[in-house]
């Protein structure tokens, strides 16, 4: 790949809809929209939780897989980016993760959408509580390694909620740690 420089990725919008046709939570459209230096860029995720298909596309890019399962990694290069998509159909129990939990993310040249700076320069909302955040603090807790490369490791909702409380100890820890550091 030969990249473009990370400063210039900005994140434009994201929306995650509804879109089952007899009901509608059992199929969600997932879409990013960011710039990529002057380039404005869709990458969209279609998953159907009953069947298990997931179209990914991008531009003139399209993948489909029918895989069931509440996890969907997806990695791919495409026009001067890495791109990664992690998403989690569940949410861990309420109590262990912030409540404004992201569990669609897009890595886009190692960098999460959600932490992207917005295109029009509003600040990105407040990471409130111990964390995690979002699906990508939990598979990535010491920072995007980019040649991970096996699916999710959780098996189920119960497995990702362990999960979840581990990380969020490591989180409160980090966080208590930071505040009992002595001012020089």
């Amino acid at each position: 790949m030969t990249g473009s420089d990370n400063t210039s990725i900005k994140q434009v919008k994201h929306s995650v809809e509804d879109v089952g046709n007899v009901i509608k939570g059992s199929k969600k459209r997932i879409s990013w929209t960011f710039m990529l230096g002057e380039e404005e860029r869709t990458v969209v995720l279609l998953w159907s939780k009953s069947s298990g298909k997931r179209q990914v596309t991008d531009g003139d890019y399209a993948h489909e897989e029918t895989k069931k399962g509440n996890f969907c990694f997806h990695k791919w290069e495409s026009r001067d980016a890495e791109l990664h998509i992690i998403a989690s159909s569940h949410t861990p129990a309420k109590g262990k993760v912030c409540d404004n939990f992201c569990k669609f993310e897009l890595i886009v040249n190692g960098q999460p959408f959600s932490k992207l700076p917005n295109q029009d320069g509003s600040p990105l909302p407040p990471e409130e509580g111990p964390g995690p955040y979002g699906i990508f603090d939990i598979v990535y807790p010491q920072g995007y390694d980019i040649n991970f490369t096996k699916e999710a490791p959780f098996h189920n909702k119960e497995h990702l909620d362990s999960v979840a409380h581990e990380i969020s100890s490591q989180f409160i820890t980090r966080s208590s740690s930071k505040e009992e550091v002595p001012a020089t």
